[in-house]
C-alpha cells in the first residue's frame, strides 16, 4: 500500500510539472514559387500555349514576352485582311479550304516527310519582322539570338519578288539548326508585302521535310498575287 501511494505521488508530481511547462511555439514560413512557364510538349510535338498569346496561325502556341505591349494581341486579331488572293499550288501538294484566319492550307502527299503550309493575311506590319521571327523561334523551342545576331540572321535571308512584283523575305529557320537531327521540328516562312498588308506563308514539318519541300515553298510564294 505504501509503495502504491509513492507511485501515485510520483505520477501526480510529473503531471503537474508537465502542465507548468510552457507550450512550444512553432513558426511557419510561407514559400511562394513561381509557376513553371517552360513550354510542355503535347502529344503532337507542339507546345502548350503561354499567357494570352492569340491562338492563330501566326502566333499560336507562343510565349508572350513580358516586354511586349499587351495590345499587340488584340491588334493582330483585328487586323485580318480579307483581300482576295490567288496562287499556283505546287506539284505534289494538296490544297485545303481555308478556315479561321487561314486563307488556305496545303499538305504534301509524302507520308514519310509530311509538311503543312498555311497562308494568313494581316493588315499593317503585324508586329514587325523581328518580333515575328522571335515568336517563331519560341514556337520551335529554339534559342533566341542576341539582338545583333538576330539582325544578322534576318539580313542574310533571301529577298525576292513574286510574279506580280510584290516583295518577299524568306526566313529559313533550318539555318539555325545545323546540328539538329533530320527529325527535329522546323519551319520556313515567307512574308510578302501587299500594299498595306502582310501575307504570311508558313511551312512546318521535320527539318528533312522542310529541306525537301523548300523549292516548292518558294514556287508558292512567287505565284501569290492579288486576284482583284
Amino acid at each position: 500500500m505504501k509503495m502504491k501511494l509513492i507511485v501515485m505521488c510520483f505520477i501526480f508530481i510529473f503531471a503537474a510539472s508537465a502542465c507548468d511547462k510552457p507550450v512550444e511555439q512553432r513558426k511557419y514560413k510561407e514559400i511562394f514559387t513561381k509557376p513553371d512557364i517552360t513550354a510542355k510538349s503535347m502529344s503532337d510535338g507542339s507546345k502548350m500555349p503561354f499567357n494570352n498569346m492569340p491562338n492563330d496561325d501566326i502566333h499560336a502556341n507562343l510565349r508572350l514576352d513580358s516586354t511586349e505591349p499587351m495590345n499587340v494581341n488584340k491588334d493582330i486579331l483585328n487586323s485580318v485582311d480579307s483581300s482576295p488572293l490567288a496562287w499556283e499550288t505546287p506539284v505534289g501538294w494538296v490544297e485545303e479550304k481555308g478556315a479561321g484566319m487561314r486563307v488556305a492550307t496545303f499538305r504534301n502527299t509524302d507520308p514519310n516527310l509530311p509538311i503543312e503550309t498555311t497562308i494568313v493575311s494581316l493588315g499593317g506590319s503585324a508586329g514587325g519582322l523581328s518580333a515575328n521571327v522571335v515568336r517563331w523561334l519560341q514556337q520551335m523551342g529554339l534559342k533566341i539570338p542576341e539582338a545583333k545576331e538576330l539582325e544578322l540572321f534576318i539580313q542574310k535571308q533571301q529577298n525576292f519578288q513574286t510574279i506580280s512584283g510584290l516583295n518577299v523575305v524568306l526566313i529559313d529557320f533550318t539555318e539555325l539548326q545545323p546540328e539538329s537531327s533530320s527529325e527535329s521540328a522546323s519551319m520556313i516562312t515567307g512574308i510578302i508585302e501587299n500594299n498595306n498588308s502582310q501575307i504570311f506563308v508558313k511551312m512546318k514539318g521535320s527539318k528533312a521535310a522542310i529541306l525537301q519541300n523548300r523549292g516548292h515553298f518558294k514556287e508558292l510564294l512567287q505565284s501569290i498575287h492579288s486576284s482583284n
